[in-house]
């Protein structure tokens, strides 16, 4: 008895040394005891497994093969399954390693089970990955396979994770190529989620020692992040009440995150040697395109100022990098500094790029608009790009658009509108099939009530571009305007279904149910639009969303038009009830004035009605319908002193010439002459009115944006 004890005691010590030779790669000690267990106990066949694997790692492939197979068909252990599966592969015999390898279960018991023979199954499940995505073809079968196949190998070191630190180096690197590779796979399948997840455990760990790989992983999840994920949607990749954690700081947000490993990657970038660093010159340009961008959303304006510094200083093109700064800034709302930054590069000679965004920018804020015209003007005449001279032209259009629609002489407005439709017809000539610019020209041709040629381009802007709700809201205007109001509708529902967010969309849906009569449906549209103004000023998170005093402006007008429906209706407790919910919020005033004297208009207050008139044009003389229900009021005789037609027809005129289109205003001119005996001025006034009348759209054409 005590000899069989002897050689268990015996056996088991040349069992655990040959596992130690194995785990620290002393092939030739692996196969002198390999051979000493043959002849002590040759009934254990850990030997001829060890010699196999032994053969196999000093390159005897043939003979290491041979010694394996045999094992094989006496015990097909998954440590040998594996063996021979990294045999095939080395070989070059993908098919064989993948039917191999795909007797491995990665399931292991971490109490009976060998460490090594664990070992050994992770790194088969890993080249079991490696060849399935070596092999991928486009098939989305191949690709699920690699990830199982990686899945599997990383649940098996999890399981072992306490040995990591006993991990051979081999091993160690075979488990990163797991878990720098399943990110990719992720993403190719869509697995957003699971593809942050998987980077971020790989910068987490370890085994993942490279210090190029954790770069290039920090830049991937970082662009990830940026595209990819809402705020809501963050969580770290740490165990924070593990306080064994070496972790120092953990990312609050999704956007710290972003900005940390981008910090990361930049410093990475920045401490390679020279050599080096001229071939990376492209990732470190798209790191510091991504700093900026993401410091210009999360409002940090003075790290944003820092990273553009940075940059110029590691000779980066001073321009460039300035232009990036710019449109960072431009992303943020920042629009005041993003001029600044551009009439910079601007000064520091011709860029074509710098002057095109200095003029959209202007176009955006409405304002230099001179200076957009000139700076349009010196990049047609100085750029020999087409495309470039199309952008160019089509900002002067707008930029003409912008003036007429701010000019209060007829004469200008006109010459500046004539001056639009040249820009904005060289730049159809030179690229037709931009749906923006088939847009604007439509909208063009619609503020001056030319609905055939409005309707011809706002349909091309619809076939180039067919998810265009500006395009669509448009449509239905200069539809309204052609009396097609059930087709208005259907253009409008058909939109709504696509963008059922937009407000624009559904303040025309209001007016068409209005004006068909439908007034019901209407006030139910318009309690929908003030319910989204409302839930998007609650959730308000981004720089990009409107201000909250813009919200409440807008508000406060849907709130006017629903009293001026209410109105229509003779409904007029409701309808100061709408006037009383503007009132508490940021309102224009003359809009707020007028729709007061409507009510007491409707009242019969003619009195009061005049005096929230006077009220309405002393905060905005040139509000139009203010004007004109002057001129009647004071015509009638329902006030106690009438001024005389001399003093309405100059109103009228005044209001005319502030807008040619209103024919309410041509109207009431044309009563004025008739009153004054103006029979010939009359009769144009009527005939301008009437015409105007036959084109005229429930809601204003300059209601609509010019989008960029």
């Amino acid at each position: 008895t005590q000899s069989t004890w002897g050689l268990i005691i015996i056996f088991d010590s040349m069992d655990r040394q040959l596992e130690e030779a194995r785990m620290q790669g002393k092939w030739d000690k692996v196969t002198r005891l390999a051979k000493q267990m043959e002849t002590t106990n040759p009934q254990n066949l850990l030997w001829m497994e060890a010699m196999g694997e032994g053969l196999m790692r000093t390159d005897k492939l043939t003979e290491g093969k041979k010694v394996l197979q045999k094992l094989y068909k006496t015990q097909p252990k998954e440590s040998v399954c594996s063996l021979l599966g990294q045999i095939e592969f080395i070989e070059q015999h993908r098919e064989d390693a993948v039917a191999m390898l795909s007797q491995l279960k990665g399931e292991m018991d971490p109490h009976t089970a060998s460490l090594y023979d664990v070992y050994l199954v992770i790194v088969g499940l890993v080249v079991r990955g490696e060849c399935e995505q070596s092999t991928h073809t486009g098939a989305d079968s191949t690709s699920i396979r690699a990830i199982t196949s990686y899945e599997s190998a990383l649940k098996l070191v999890d399981q072992f994770e306490s040995e990591i630190p006993r991990m051979p180096e081999s091993i160690a690197n075979d488990i990163a190529k797991a878990l720098t590779n399943l990110p990719q796979l992720y993403l190719q399948q869509s697995m957003v989620n699971k593809a942050m997840h998987a980077m971020r455990k790989a910068l987490m760990s370890p085994l993942v020692r490279s210090p190029q790989v954790r770069t290039n992983l920090a830049r991937a999840l970082a662009e990830v992040l940026l595209r990819h994920v809402s705020p809501d949607s963050f969580a770290p990749a740490v165990d924070l009440s593990n306080k064994a954690s070496r972790i120092v700081y953990v990312p609050a947000d999704v956007d710290s995150e972003i900005l940390l490993l981008l910090q990361l990657v930049e410093k990475s970038l920045s401490t390679s040697q020279s050599d080096v660093k001229q071939s990376i010159f492209p990732v470190r340009s798209t790191v510091y395109d991504s700093l900026l961008f993401t410091c210009a959303v999360t409002g940090n304006y003075d790290f944003l100022k820092e990273v553009c510094e940075r940059g110029r200083l590691k000779n980066f093109e001073s321009k460039s990098m300035l232009r990036q700064y710019a449109l960072a800034l431009m992303s943020a709302g920042r629009h005041a500094l993003a001029y600044q930054v551009l009439q910079q590069v601007i000064a520091g000679g011709f860029d074509s790029v710098a002057l095109l965004m200095s003029a959209k920018l202007s176009l955006i804020t409405n304002t230099h608009l001179d200076e957009c015209i000139q700076q349009c003007h010196t990049v047609i005449t100085t750029n020999k790009s087409a495309a470039m001279a199309a952008t160019a032209y089509h900002y002067e259009g707008l930029a003409f658009m912008r003036q007429a629609a701010q000019n209060r002489s007829h004469a200008h407005k006109s010459e500046c509108q004539q001056q639009a439709l040249t820009a904005l017809g060289k730049a159809y000539d030179l690229d037709p099939n931009l749906p923006n610019l088939n847009y604007h020209l439509a909208l063009h041709y619609a503020l001056i009530r030319d609905v055939e040629n409005a309707l011809n381009f706002c349909q091309a802007a619809l076939r180039l571009s067919s998810r265009h709700p500006q395009s669509w809201n448009l449509l239905a205007l200069i539809l309204s305007a052609k009396n097609e109001i059930s087709l208005a509708l259907s253009v409008i529902d058909a939109a709504i279904s696509q963008h059922p967010n937009d407000i624009e969309l559904l303040l025309t849906q209001a007016k068409l149910k209005a004006h068909a009569g439908l007034a019901d449906q209407a006030v139910d549209t318009y309690k929908v639009i003030v319910g989204h103004l409302r839930a998007k000023e609650d959730s308000s998170v981004s720089i990009a969303d409107a201000l909250p005093e813009e919200n409440d402006t807008r508000q406060a007008v849907i709130w006017l038009h629903v009293a001026a429906l209410f109105r229509s209706l003779n409904q007029l407790e409701d309808a100061k009830l709408a006037i009383a919910a503007a009132q508490k919020l940021q309102y224009p005033p003359a809009l707020l004035h007028f729709e007061v004297a409507m009510l007491m208009k409707s009242s019969n207050r003619f009195t009061e009605c005049y005096a929230s008139l006077k009220k309405a044009l002393a905060t905005d003389p040139d509000h139009v319908p203010s004007l004109v229900q002057i001129a009647q009021l004071e015509d009638s005789t329902v006030l106690d002193a009438s001024t005389g037609p001399s003093s309405n027809r100059t109103l009228l005129q005044t209001a005319v010439r502030l807008d040619p289109t209103s024919h309410e205003a041509w109207y009431q001119l044309g009563l004025a002459h008739m009153k004054e005996s103006n029979e010939m001025e009359a009769a144009d006034a009527f005939l301008c009115a009437a015409e105007l009348e036959q084109t005229c759209p429930v809601r204003p054409f300059d209601c609509l944006p010019i989008t960029l």
